[in-house]
């Protein structure tokens, strides 16, 4: 009975940590655009990326190919507006 209870908190905190890592940290994005690369149609390169969700995210030199198409940005920043969060009240 134990053994049912067990085995799903820690696939449930496994799966918490690894999207933890993902999303918040620098190196789980670099990791998420390697899965990204192996899982869609779009190759992904870039020479420098840095910040995580909770904080902006920069990317230099990125490039997106496929077999038809070619996007090549010098720079790009990404920043979390205040305007469009939320708040309870």
């Amino acid at each position: 009975m134990k053994k049912k209870i067990i085995i799903p908190i820690i696939i449930t905190l496994f799966l918490l940590a690894a999207f933890s890592f993902l999303t918040l940290t620098s190196s789980g994005l670099k990791l998420s655009i390697k899965i990204a690369n192996f899982v869609g149609p779009y190759s992904i390169q870039y020479k420098d990326i840095s910040g995580t969700l909770r904080t902006p995210i920069s990317i230099q030199n990125l490039q997106l190919n496929n077999s038809n198409t070619s996007i090549n940005i010098k720079k790009i920043d990404f920043t979390r507006s205040e305007e469009h969060t939320s708040e309870l009240q």
